[in-house]
């Protein structure tokens, strides 16, 4: 029985595709099969083609190695170098210093040796007065004997005034005034009946007095000018029975109400003095246009504490008492 048209056509259409698919995929295991077999090969081939050489890095790490071998040894023989050199100074110091211990004399006793005997001055002090010292150094016993006794350390103070005598001649008078007779011609004849004043007598009893309290508690003494500034006093009687009071004395210049109509020029010892005062309780009216000599010493003065005012350094107590000492200078 023949079979149906369309059955037939089915048959032959489905070999006929097989056959070309079966070809396809046999064509495809073959290649699979043959990338297999050869797979390591190609990772091989990949990897010599993309990786450095091995030589040449090989090469390039040779050269920095003995680069880095080459600095090591010149930075150790550097060093060693500087340090032999060190060696050898502390070497040759040590060795001076030897040397000069060797040389260098024994030491003395290191028992304290202090001078024994007197030591003296003499200085005049600002008073004028002579001012002799004595200092007597002995050897004592041990300290805490030496702490106890009264006698171990002790001061002693002498001093020594004359009393002066008054003056009764005329040549005694004129020992200060030489032209005394001339200005007092009547003096001469008085003086042959003169009486030395009580008052004189007094006056020293006084001065002695505080010279005398002022050492016993060692005070400021008088000056020499201020104890020995009385010549003399003495009680005179002319013919006719007047009586006659005549003192003698050396007194102290005194500058203080100075001003240019008396005297146009003064001393700078004077001037420069921070003890001058421009009033006194005396006044007169002024007849000249000369300026007071003390005012340039006043204006140094003013200069020199705007001076001190104006530095950084100056105390503010100090400060305070320029300003008010500047107000007082300029009234």
């Amino acid at each position: 029985m023949e079979e149906p048209r369309d059955t037939k056509n089915r048959r032959k259409g489905s070999a006929r595709w097989f056959g070309m698919r079966d070809v396809f995929y046999l064509t495809l295991i073959g290649i699979g099969i043959v990338a297999a077999l050869n797979a390591s090969k190609v990772k091989r081939g990949l990897k010599e083609v993309l990786s450095p050489k091995p030589a040449a890095t090989s090469a390039a790490t040779q050269d920095t190695e003995e680069l880095r071998r080459q600095m090591e040894a010149r930075i150790y023989a550097d060093a060693q170098k500087r340090v032999d050199t060190e060696i050898a100074a502390l070497k040759k110091s040590h060795e001076d210093a030897l040397k000069q211990l060797s040389e260098k004399p024994a030491a003395p006793d290191a028992t304290p040796q202090t001078p024994l005997g007197d030591i003296t001055d003499v200085r005049k002090l600002r008073s004028g007065i002579s001012f002799k010292t004595g200092v007597t150094i002995e050897k004592g016993g041990i300290a805490s004997k030496e702490r106890v006794d009264e006698a171990s350390y002790t001061a002693s103070y002498q001093l020594s005034l004359r009393v002066p005598a008054p003056a009764k001649t005329l040549a005694e008078l004129e020992t200060s005034n030489p032209d005394l007779s001339r200005i007092l011609p009547g003096l001469p004849p008085l003086l042959e009946k003169a009486e030395v004043s009580s008052w004189f007598t007094k006056l020293y009893e006084n001065k002695v007095s505080r010279v005398r309290a002022d050492a016993n508690t060692l005070n400021e003494l008088l000056t020499k000018h201020n104890v020995y500034d009385c010549e003399t006093i003495l009680h005179l009687k002319a013919d006719n029975g007047r009586k006659v009071f005549f003192m003698q004395a050396e007194m102290d210049v005194v500058s203080d109400g100075s001003d240019g109509d008396r005297l146009p020029q003064m001393p700078d010892e004077i001037v420069n003095s921070t003890h001058y005062q421009p009033f006194t309780s005396y006044g007169w009216p002024k007849k000249t246009s000369t300026p007071n000599p003390m005012l340039a010493g006043l204006e140094r003065r003013i200069t020199a504490a705007q001076k001190e005012l104006s530095a950084s350094s100056t105390p503010a107590a100090r400060k305070t008492w320029l300003r008010t000492r500047t107000q007082e200078l300029r009234r």
